[in-house]
């Protein structure tokens, strides 16, 4: 009888145990203007509670989805302006691994193709940004580009392994720009630009936080908002109706991913 009674309370132990671990990981729903409603995926790292060191701070900056539906999520470190790290998770929030420390700049402008994941080092003060090819599984650098010096990407997008889509802000609303990688250089299609007039967000500086391409248009993200351009240049903007930083914007089968900073919060949706 009394082994009876150790097998149900180290059971009870165990279910207690499960109910405690979910409740630590909530689930949030976030509905944005039109009506497009996001609930939590996962929780990707987190800084410990309390002080933790400058060099080891990770603070979410973008993420990239392969055709597996594995996650690779780009961190800042202090400064977020020179290191950075990638991390790579599974579909189910499992982390697989962690790269060593990489010069990447900020970390936003990340994207993947074929086995390959792709980052603007946006270093600051840099006259000339660098793309790097970094392997899926090793997480190590490959290859490079030189981008050309008149233009400072905020965020990527690969549509094949030698084209990219890039973006930067500029006065009037925002260049969406085609580069081809050959060589050592990324060299830049003018012919292919398109002019997007008008900005995207809610706060003064309107910051790009993330940039996407799904079945012939175009996500640019910022605080607040993100904004939907097709070939044209045409603008239609969402609201994403929370005050939470948003950080990355994909699609995973059709449904869209976005990341929140702070919490280091996924969210796919429904």
């Amino acid at each position: 009888m009394k082994k009876y009674i150790l097998i149900l309370l180290l059971f009870l132990s165990c279910l207690t145990f499960a109910f405690e671990k979910n409740v630590t990981a909530k689930t949030n729903t976030i509905t944005f203007s039109n009506k497009q409603v996001m609930k939590t995926w996962f929780y990707p790292y987190r800084d410990p509670a309390g002080k933790v060191a400058a060099n080891a701070i990770r603070s979410l900056q973008g993420f990239t989805i392969n055709a597996k539906k594995d996650i690779y999520v780009s961190y800042a470190t202090d400064d977020k302006t020179t290191y950075g790290y990638i991390y790579h998770y599974y579909s189910t929030g499992k982390l697989v691994k962690k790269s060593t420390r990489l010069v990447i700049g900020h970390g936003q402008a990340i994207s993947n193709y074929k086995g390959s994941i792709y980052v603007v080092a946006d270093i600051s003060g840099k006259k000339n940004y660098q793309i790097y090819k970094i392997d899926e599984k090793t997480l190590r650098v490959k290859q490079s580009w030189i981008l050309p010096s008149n233009i400072h990407p905020n965020v990527l997008y690969m549509h094949n392994e030698r084209e990219a889509s890039v973006v930067s802000k500029v006065t009037e609303g925002y260049h969406i720009n085609r580069i081809t990688l050959t060589g050592k250089q990324a060299v830049l299609d003018t012919k292919k630009r398109i002019v997007v007039k008008g900005l995207v967000g809610t706060t003064v500086k309107k910051p790009v936080q993330g940039f996407t391409y799904e079945k012939g248009l175009y996500y640019i993200l910022s605080d607040g908002q993100y904004g939907v351009v097709d070939a044209k240049g045409n603008l239609k903007r969402v609201a994403l109706q929370t005050k939470r930083e948003p950080e990355g914007i994909g699609f995973v089968n059709g449904k869209m991913v976005m990341a929140f900073n702070n919490l280091n919060e996924l969210f796919k949706q429904k």
